[in-house]
Order: structure tokens, then sequence, then C-alpha cells
């Protein structure tokens, strides 16, 4: 069997039955909700390329998205204005992507790019701001631009000797960012990051 393959299934924070979402088995890279709540956008792996397809949570055929040929290894979707940010790339030319989504007809453009990876974008919940992390520094940490991609400021500056972050997650009031933060010779750690600067602050993990 393939490694990744498998479905998504949605669970209540209340506690209750979990619901089967999708019935496809497929390799996929990553997944998120729509803005409104009604579909999932998932990055399916067909014929070696991962193409981006919406699936109700209703049921029935996932339907591929128009107009985006490039492949999705991640994605983040605004909750207003329509707008997703997508990486695509080689490992040695990883960027980010903004894609307006159908109905527009507008061809994806380069976000968040450099000669570094620039992945991991996440939309903050007023759609304003995103994180993301860079190698642009010298080794990954998290930084932060405007929705357009300008004003960019790095939040991080983990100790050298091969320390990485990645993966920020705002939360809900977007005050804050969670991001998981490793080396070569430890297990991950998540940090909690004031968004407005800062050292972050450990919340698992040895100290």
């Amino acid at each position: 069997a393939e490694d990744g393959r498998g479905d998504v299934w949605a669970v209540p924070l209340a506690g209750g039955r979990t619901q089967r979402l999708t019935h496809s088995n497929e390799v996929f890279f990553c997944w998120t909700w729509g803005a409104d709540g009604k579909d999932l956008l998932i990055s399916y792996r067909r014929s070696g390329r991962a193409h981006l397809w919406r699936q109700s949570i209703n049921g029935g055929r996932a339907t591929r998205v128009a107009g985006l040929e490039d492949q999705v290894k991640e994605l983040s979707v605004a909750r207003k204005g329509n707008l997703m940010v997508y990486g695509s790339g080689a490992e040695d030319d990883y960027n980010v992507w903004r894609y307006p989504l159908p109905p527009s007809t507008d061809p994806p453009k380069p976000l968040i790019a450099s000669a570094a990876f620039d992945g991991d974008a996440r939309y903050s919940p007023d759609g304003a701001e995103i994180a993301f992390a860079s190698t642009r520094s010298g080794q990954s940490n998290i930084w932060i631009c405007s929705s357009d991609g300008s004003d960019l400021r790095q939040m991080t500056s983990l100790d050298p000797g091969g320390f990485t972050a990645g993966s920020p997650s705002w939360s809900p009031d977007g005050r804050w960012i969670a991001f998981d933060s490793r080396s070569p010779q430890s297990a991950s750690s998540i940090f909690l990051l004031d968004a407005s600067g800062g050292k972050p602050k450990r919340l698992t993990g040895p100290g």
C-alpha cells in the first residue's frame, strides 16, 4: 500500500459520532475546510501529481478545481475573499502562491518567494496577514507578512545547531501563533508566539 492513503473524518468537538467525509481512499498531501464550511479542499495525488479537488461534506463525487495546474502540497483558505494560498515547487525552489478560487478565472501568482524554502503558509483569522516558515535567514524560522506578500517580518530567531520551526497555526482571535520546533537530536515541541512579537513560549517537550 502507498503511504498517505486514507480518508478524512470529522468528529464533534463536544463529542459524539464520527462522520466519514470522503470515501476515496486516495493518497493526499493536505486538506482544509472551505471558507463556508460546507466543503473540503483536498490535494490528492493521482497519476504522480497532486491536484486540488473540492469535496462536499454531504457526500457525492469530488470535483477537480479548475484552472490550477500546479501541484498543491499544502494550502490555506481565507475566510473572506474566496482566496487561497498554497505551497508548491521543488525542494530547493519551494514557494507560496496565491490563487483566487473559482468562479474567479484569474491564474495563480507567486506571493512569497525567495532562493530559500518558503512554505507552511496560513492565513490569519481576519485574512489580513499570513504566517509562514522560511529558511531565508539560514534556518527555518516563522515569518509574518501582509496578505499581499508585503511587510515581511521574521518572528523567531532560533538558537543555532539545526533547530527548525514550522507548521504555524493561528489562534481563533489572531493573537497567537503556535508552531513546532525541533533539532536533529530532539523530538518536536510546540511553542506559542505572540503575533505582535516577543520570545516564544514552549508548551510541550523538555524545558
